[in-house]
């Protein structure tokens, strides 16, 4: 056994490491900011949504009372 300390060889510096291009990548899915969702229009409007999350609401809790 060796009782001598030997360091390994040059390590690559940390900040050399490329990141991910992530324009690209959003270019090669075709996700542009401008495209139409693909499950159409909006079919219900924001006041539909706030019932549906009050009714949700008054179901859950009425569940945790019971």
């Amino acid at each position: 056994m060796s009782t001598e300390l030997r360091q390994r060889g040059a390590q690559q510096d940390p900040t050399a490491i490329p990141g991910p291009n992530l324009a690209a990548a959003g270019a090669a899915a075709g996700s542009l900011a401008g495209d139409a969702h693909p499950s159409g229009k909006e079919k219900h409007g924001r006041l539909m949504q706030v019932l549906r999350g009050l009714s949700f609401g008054v179901w859950f809790l009425s569940c945790c009372v019971a």
